[in-house]
């Protein structure tokens, strides 16, 4: 794996460094510009078959559209812009929550540019900051967290 050389790629690589010689996969589920700037940095990161990314914008994020799940997924985690989309993700995601898949949901996305910013970035979703939002996913990975 390439050495992380900014915040984004540093969270990513936490996070899915976990998922690494295992048969399991970190599913991120972003909007437009968003799901752009997560494939560049998981391309620099060469963790291509560890992380997938699923861009909302493309998809049809109607009250009927839901993912099919994928058994090798052992985490989501969902970047929202605003509660709009947050809710339209959720349902997107709603089969990996029937399935016991942990679906780990932010908004306020992107992150702050610089990591020293994360402690006063605090973001509207269950008080998880998007540093604990991937700290998260990355215990899920492990498999130190239930739930």
């Amino acid at each position: 794996m390439a050495e992380p050389t900014n915040y984004l790629q540093q969270l990513i690589s936490r996070a899915a460094g976990y998922c690494v010689g295992k048969d399991s996969k970190l599913l991120i589920v972003a909007l437009g510009a968003t799901a752009e700037e997560i494939k560049h940095a998981i391309k620099y990161l060469q963790l291509n078959n560890i992380v997938e990314v699923l861009d909302v914008a493309v998809r049809e994020a109607s009250s009927e559209t839901i993912l099919t799940v994928d058994p090798r997924i052992a985490a989501v985690l969902v970047s929202c812009v605003n509660l709009p989309t947050m809710k339209a993700a959720n349902n997107l995601c709603s089969n990996y929550r029937t399935m016991g898949i942990p679906v780990v949901v932010i908004t306020g996305w992107p992150p702050p540019t610089d990591s020293r910013q994360f402690q006063t970035a605090i973001m509207n979703s269950g008080n998880l900051s998007v540093p604990d939002m991937f700290d998260l996913a990355a215990a899920y990975c492990v498999g130190g967290v239930q739930g």
